[in-house]
């Protein structure tokens, strides 16, 4: 077997495993898109809106957590220029209280 082809088998192995982890793709079962006005989604606990820098999430009650830490107010994460579009950033979050 030709190294390009093993690198090719490789390559759609990692993917696969990828795509079915349990917070792969293949784990979807909603899609939602985040507006300005609070709101809630099934299976997703808390109440979650996003402005122009950023996405939030207040628990309101539910069991949540950043990094291990227990989230107990407004969770802000800042969101990241991705080409089209924009997306949250872990890295960027910040609590609100």
């Amino acid at each position: 077997m030709t190294t390009f082809i093993q690198q090719w088998q490789d390559w759609r192995t990692n993917r696969e495993r990828g795509l079915a982890d349990p917070y792969g793709w293949l784990a979807l079962v909603s899609l939602d898109w985040l507006t300005d006005v609070p709101a809630t989604y099934p299976a997703a606990p808390g109440v979650w809106w996003q402005d122009a820098e950023a996405a939030y999430v207040d628990p309101q009650g539910a069991e949540l957590s950043y990094q291990g830490e227990p989230i107990t107010g407004v969770q802000r994460f800042e969101l990241v220029n991705s080409g089209a579009g924009a997306r949250s950033s872990p890295q960027h979050a910040t609590r609100v209280f």
